[in-house]
């Protein structure tokens, strides 16, 4: 090979080196999944983690997803929605601080022509029916506290000694959640008073606290206003979520009464955490709502109509076309080795 033949390979190879260069940078830039966002009412919480993790599972190597918290903080939600609609994200799905929220976001999603999902509870309907391209996974509160006086009503009828003073009555305190607004607190009061007319049980509500949405909230919020709700007559203690029945458990035990029966205690939810209290005998039940179901729900659906279909018209069986709603179980020691992942 003589010279100007070595010359014209050695251009030719580094012509082909190049070439190849350039199309593993354009490979790299362009990423063929698609992107979905989330935003979170608190990251921190763990039946918000729990949803997170089911929809991060359900995504992996089949989205590229941008998570935000807002921190309980609904503006913050909005303002992140907004850019969110603004950015390459496909679909969004946020979990709103309060219901009263929804209806702003799902304008946003309108304005911003992307699709929404909404993950929460009570939803306003006709706002979500409102927006073509707005869905909803979650929940009816009111079966939450249905759920918990059946849990209740069934230990307290089984053994006559949790009828501490006699009087056939049950005597509880309600340990509400910050969260929870004044209306949605009296909606549920008024659906648990009906609860206990059909389970045939008469019941007095002592006194109501509002604790923080931690477990370590709860706790310090338990311990610091227990001399004033006097938690040692409760004969049971209905719980907005399964981390406050955990931290007013925590309360409970490391408190001077320890070393009395404790009351009948309930949460909300249905967290690893409260599954395990339950299997111990702590925690007397909780009403779940399968949160890694919701996580996983909502991905199927952000992601159907991320890739511009209907999810109605591949097979999805949504209320309305639009609603996935997640009932209630009620879970004990009885059962709950049916609700472990």
């Amino acid at each position: 090979m003589n010279l100007t033949t070595c010359a014209k390979a050695r251009a030719a190879t580094f012509v082909i080196a190049q070439i190849a260069i350039l199309l593993l940078a354009a490979c790299s830039n362009s990423d063929p999944l698609p992107k979905i966002g989330i935003i979170l009412a608190d990251s921190a919480d763990i039946y918000s983690a729990t949803i997170r993790s089911s929809f991060e599972t359900a995504a992996a190597r089949k989205a590229r997803l941008s998570v935000m918290d807002c921190r309980r903080d609904q503006a913050i939600a909005q303002r992140i929605a907004q850019d969110m609609m603004i950015d390459e994200a496909k679909a969004t799905v946020v979990q709103p601080v309060f219901p009263a929220a929804i209806p702003g976001l799902v304008k946003t999603a309108a304005a911003g022509g992307k699709p929404i999902v909404i993950i929460g509870r009570d939803p306003d309907e006709e706002a979500i029916l409102g927006v073509p391209s707005a869905y909803f996974i979650g929940v009816h509160s009111i079966e939450a506290v249905e759920k918990q006086v059946q849990i209740v009503a069934g230990a307290w009828k089984a053994d006559q000694s949790w009828d501490r003073n006699g009087d056939g009555r049950l005597q509880y305190l309600l340990c509400s959640s910050a969260d929870w607004t004044i209306e949605e607190g009296k909606e549920r009061a008024k659906a648990r008073d009906q609860a206990f007319i059909d389970a045939g049980l008469h019941a007095e509500r002592e006194a109501e606290v509002s604790l923080g949405p931690s477990k370590a909230e709860a706790e310090r919020g338990f311990d610091a206003k227990g001399a004033s709700i006097n938690p040692d007559s409760a004969e049971a203690i209905f719980c907005d979520s399964d981390e406050i029945a955990l931290g007013v458990l925590l309360a409970w035990d490391a408190s001077p009464r320890s070393g009395a029966k404790r009351p009948l205690i309930v949460g909300i939810g249905g967290i690893g955490d409260a599954l395990d209290s339950i299997a111990k005998g702590d925690l007397l039940g909780t009403a779940s709502c399968d949160p890694a179901r919701q996580g996983r729900a909502a991905y199927s659906i952000a992601s159907i109509t991320a890739s511009g279909s209907d999810p109605v018209a591949i097979g999805w069986a949504l209320q309305k076309g639009r609603f996935v709603y997640i009932p209630y179980k009620i879970v004990t020691r009885e059962n709950y080795r049916l609700f472990l992942d």
